[in-house]
């Protein structure tokens, strides 16, 4: 073969890339990916109605413990197999390592300190396994699995509870899961696939599984969860460096159709309003809970450092019921962690939001909504840091937001990456 032959043969051949090495070393482990994040929503899914962890060893308790630890140890081998490790930021880490040592110290003063230790392991053992995988995997690996394992487990509680709709809204079945953690669970991949359409990176069923997703969260009648997926849908396109053609029809076709719904008809007015009267008690028992918390007697140590994570309740007077699950994240995190856990997850929050506000497109374009989609949550549901889908929400943006993990714009758009 002559030389120039040759020459032109080599020229030709495509180059390999970091990003290309990657992916066919990690290809073969996408199973343990997929696999890894089903392990870690369904630990985290209540498995018991209206239960709180207070200390001992039962069924439920170990097997939880059992699929955490299983979904650290895989994370852990992928991210040792892995022939490229991308590197990590630590500031959630620490944040997060110190907001759990604070709810400790405050479990030992409030005598919970057993509870309060294994909370904080659970919460450890998972940023551990995100962390790990976040690592190991190409961050759009990462929340591609993320949103179709919480597709999964979503559609599989919500088909074996479909019953509950007789009473108005879809609840879980075999995981009695609540139509609001229903709703945050169907909104990740709502946002996700959003950002997926927009940006090229199709996945398989998406154009189709978009509305459906929307349909799941009409259906679980959860008005923060609507809400909190408008925003995120609404911000992957606000944020978008050049909207497709398709995508720009549709938000256009979109604008008459939506204040059509919200003036000439009570459609949507009837779903915020669902309830009547009842909305009022559902948030009058809210703001008492909130005024009871913030109302307490100052002790130094509870009112600086909380009484733990295993405080879900809060003690209440002048109503017929004598406590009050804490229905906020921020409100929680006084209560658990005091005026310094409070502190530490402000910062963490604002730290988060102004680092995926300054990436570039197209990662702004996924983290901001995810972050933002996470924090509106937080006002209303508890679990920012705790065991629970909002915290692996929140902490997945956050870790891949930061500085140092931050990766081009040809590792995150490589157009040879796995469809779902």
């Amino acid at each position: 073969m002559s030389s120039s032959r040759l020459a032109e043969r080599v020229s030709i051949r495509p180059a390999v890339t970091t990003s290309n090495r990657r992916i066919r070393g990690t290809a073969p482990h996408r199973r343990t990916l997929l696999i890894t994040w089903i392990l870690v929503v369904v630990s985290v899914l209540a498995w018991r109605n209206e239960a709180y962890y207070s200390g001992g060893l039962d069924v439920v308790v170990v097997a939880k413990a059992v699929l955490s630890v299983v979904a650290l140890v895989r994370a852990n081998s992928a991210w040792a197999r892995a022939p490229q490790r991308s590197p990590i930021g630590i500031r959630s880490l620490l944040i997060i390592g110190a907001y759990l040592a604070v709810t400790v110290l405050g479990g030992w003063a409030s005598s919970t300190l057993v509870s309060s230790t294994v909370l904080a392991a659970r919460v450890a053992i998972l940023a551990a396994t995100v962390a790990f995988l976040v690592s190991a995997y190409r961050r759009l690996d990462v929340v591609r699995d993320l949103a179709l394992a919480l597709v999964l487990v979503g559609l599989f509680t919500a088909l074996t509870g479909a019953s509950s709709l007789a009473h108005g809204r879809l609840t879980g079945g075999v995981l009695p899961v609540s139509p609001n953690q229903l709703a945050m669970m169907f909104g990740f991949p709502l946002v996700v696939l959003t950002w997926g359409i927009t940006y090229g990176q199709r996945f398989k069923f998406d154009v189709a599984m978009a509305p459906v997703l929307m349909a799941l969260i009409w259906l679980t009648g959860s008005r923060t969860g609507l809400a909190a997926a408008v925003l995120g849908v609404g911000l992957v396109i606000v944020t978008a460096r050049r909207l497709p053609t398709a995508v720009l029809v549709g938000v256009v076709a979109a604008v008459p159709v939506a204040v059509y719904f919200l003036t000439a008809t009570g459609f949507v007015a009837g779903y915020f309003g669902r309830g009547g009267t009842s909305n009022l008690s559902t948030l009058s028992s809210r703001t008492i809970a909130w005024q009871a918390a913030f109302d307490a007697p100052f002790e130094f140590w509870a009112s600086m450092f909380g009484r733990g994570l295993s405080a879900k309740t809060v003690g209440v007077s002048g109503t017929y019921w004598d406590t009050q699950v804490l229905d906020s994240s921020w409100v929680s995190a006084f209560v658990q962690g005091g005026i310094i856990g409070m502190a530490l997850l402000a910062l963490w929050a604002l730290l988060s939001l102004t680092a995926t506000a300054g990436l570039p497109a197209p990662e702004r374009s996924l983290w901001l909504p995810l972050t933002a989609f996470a924090l509106l949550w937080s006002s209303t549901a508890s679990g920012l840091v705790d065991a629970y889908v909002l915290f692996v929400i929140m902490f997945l943006a956050a870790v891949c937001s930061e500085r140092a993990s931050r990766m081009t714009m040809n590792d995150f758009l490589a157009p040879d990456s796995a469809p779902l």
